[in-house]
């Protein structure tokens, strides 16, 4: 293969691109060394695909059968909401700023929830990690992966200075509480997004992630409760 007329051929052209910033000659593909199809694992739904049969083709194949279906999952349900809702983020005088957290999260969530409709994209994990298992067709692995990392760095921000606005008085750890709560709290379950059979998404308070790490490690170091009290105290709360 590797003394294949072809190949030689692009590993000439290649070598022309390479040199072009010195040299200024541009490196040209003739027709017919331009691929006319793909192999299936490129996932070009635009372009001419065939079935490759080698390993990382047979690979693609096995690992996509049992990737997630179209179906969301549901993962995050009020059940999950109960046993991993954390008392320990409840900071004094979070439930002052509830009112304003509830807001900013209905906000937040038809945003997070338009930009996955307007992509295809199935769950909140998918999009807030750039790792998107299935999509629509027309979707562009490259230039739409590209425009969704945008679009989510962009929410992620406005969230921030939603949280910035207020008087100097704020206790930002108060208002950080308050987001963590009106998120995981199992009352708050299912208030979002409602009638557009959409998941319960979690990823708001982590917009200000850096004040819940402090309120955690605070949390860590009261010597006047142990976990135990605490376990208990959160059961007999959700009862």
């Amino acid at each position: 293969m590797a003394l294949n007329e072809d190949c030689l051929e692009l590993a000439r052209i290649f070598s022309i691109a390479v040199d072009f910033p010195k040299t200024g000659v541009p490196a040209e593909i003739p027709p017919k060394l331009r691929v006319k199809e793909y192999p299936d694992f490129m996932e070009k739904p635009d372009k001419t695909t065939y079935e490759s049969k080698r390993i990382i083709g047979k690979l693609f194949r096995e690992v996509k059968d049992i990737s997630p279906s179209s179906v969301s999952f549901r993962s995050f349900t009020k059940e999950v909401a109960r046993r991993s809702y954390d008392i320990d983020m409840e900071v004094d005088g979070f439930r002052d700023y509830i009112d304003e957290a509830f807001d900013f999260k209905m906000d937040y969530d038809y945003k997070l929830g338009n930009l996955m409709d307007y992509y295809g994209i199935k769950t909140e994990a998918e999009i807030l990690s750039g790792s998107i298992m299935r999509t629509s067709k027309t979707f562009d692995r490259r230039k739409d992966a590209e425009a969704v990392g945008a679009a989510v760095r962009s929410l992620r921000n406005e969230a921030r200075s939603w949280f910035k606005k207020g008087s100097e008085a704020d206790d930002v750890y108060a208002k950080a509480s308050a987001w963590y709560h009106v998120t995981y709290h199992p009352d708050y379950w299912g208030c979002y997004n409602e009638g557009l059979k959409r998941d319960h998404y979690i990823s708001f308070p982590w917009c200000v992630y850096d004040k819940l790490v402090q309120i955690k490690k605070e949390s860590s170091r009261r010597p006047n409760i142990s976990s135990l009290t605490r376990q208990l105290s959160q059961r007999l709360v959700f009862k």
